[in-house]
Parts: structure tokens; sequence; C-alpha cells
């Protein structure tokens, strides 16, 4: 009996490498008040960049839909649903967007549909308001979208692909403005994207980790 209690005792904990430890479920709720501030703040500097510089009637017309309400919501839809197939291909072959996407998924931890959704809505609302409709007319398609990747340049390295993706994805909401005249479409896109791509940080980290430990077994 005192044998059996001995080696009870002495058995290795279990894996807790911090690389694939679960999400904290505090770090999500901990990030939505200045996801909110940080956002609204954009949002309000766009929409007074915007009738200061551009005038109420640029104002109104930045968030014009009709009569081409179907084209433009057409087009928002297309390019989220490209950049979504593109992401989940990079990730399943490069392993850089695999660590990326990890990173993520240990930043934010568990997000709930709202949270998502707040995340997703905010930071889409905030960016294109302030970068697509006050800076891009001043300063140009190709400025602004660089100006828009240096404000995803992270502190961590791991995250650095994160800028590259961040300009390319300036010059596709960009254009987009460009092509449909609205804010609305790019609203959209970057909404969807970001949207979807939150969605599957957790399954991604998940799937992962299940992967590794079963390897160790």
């Amino acid at each position: 009996m005192e044998n059996q209690e001995n080696n009870h005792i002495s058995d290795p904990p279990p894996c807790t490498s911090d690389r694939y430890r679960a999400p904290s479920e505090k770090s999500a709720p901990s990030l939505l008040p200045l996801v909110i501030t940080v956002y609204s703040t954009l949002t309000l500097l766009g929409v007074l960049g915007i009738y200061f510089f551009q005038g109420s009637t640029a104002l109104n017309d930045s968030f014009r839909i009709a009569p081409q309400t179907v084209r433009i919501f057409g087009w928002a839809v297309m390019a989220a649903i490209g950049v979504v197939i593109c992401s989940a291909l990079s990730a399943k072959l490069l392993r850089v967007v695999r660590l990326l996407e990890e990173e993520f998924a240990k930043i934010l931890g568990s997000l709930t549909f709202w949270q998502i959704f707040i995340l997703a809505g905010f930071s889409a609302v905030g960016e294109e308001i302030f970068f697509r409709g006050a800076i891009q007319p001043h300063l140009g398609l190709i400025i602004t979208s660089l100006l828009f990747g240096l404000l995803h340049f992270p502190v961590n390295k791991k995250l650095i692909p994160w800028t590259v993706f961040a300009v390319g994805m300036g010059f596709l909401l960009g254009g987009l403005y460009l092509t449909t005249g609205s804010l609305v479409a790019p609203i959209i896109t970057h909404f969807l994207i970001n949207f979807i791509n939150l969605f599957r940080l957790p399954a991604n980290e998940q799937i992962s980790s299940g992967t590794l430990d079963g390897s160790n077994d």
C-alpha cells in the first residue's frame, strides 16, 4: 500500500506547455473595454475628419447604399470570402501563419459569439471610417494602406506577418472604397473577415493542441 501511495505521489504532472495551453477565459473580456474605447475614438475622429475637411455631403455620400445596394453587398461578400479562404489555406500550408493564429488565440482567449461580434464590428467601423473615409481621399490608396499596416505593427515579433497582411488588406479595402464610392462595402468586408477569422482561432488552437498532445502519449 505504501509503495502504491509513493508511486501515485511521484507521478508527473499533466502537460502544461505554455505554447499549447488552453486560452484564458479572462483575456477577451479584459480587452473589450480597450477595443471599444480605441475604435469609438477612431470612428469619432474619422467622422469629424470627413465632415470638416470634405463637407457634410461627402459624409452622407460615404454611407450611401442606394441604388447599388446589391452590387455593393456582393462586392463585399465576395472579397471577404476570398480573403477567408486564403487565410485558411495559408494556415494549413505555412507554418508562420499557423504560429500567428496560435499567438492570437493565446492573446484573445476563448471568445463568445457576442465578444467576436463586438471585436469585429468596432474594429471594422472604426478603421474604415478613419482610414478609408477620412485619410485615403487626402493621402491616396498607397500611403493610406501603408499607414494602415503600421497601425497593426506588433510588439511581439511572432505577429509581424499580421502587419504584412494588414497592408494587403489596406489595398483591398481601399480598392473597394474607390470602386463603390461608399464605405459600406469595405466595412462589411472588414467585419466579415474579422468575424469569421476570429471564430477560426480557438478551433485551430484546440486542433493543434490535441494533435501534439496525442503524439506525445
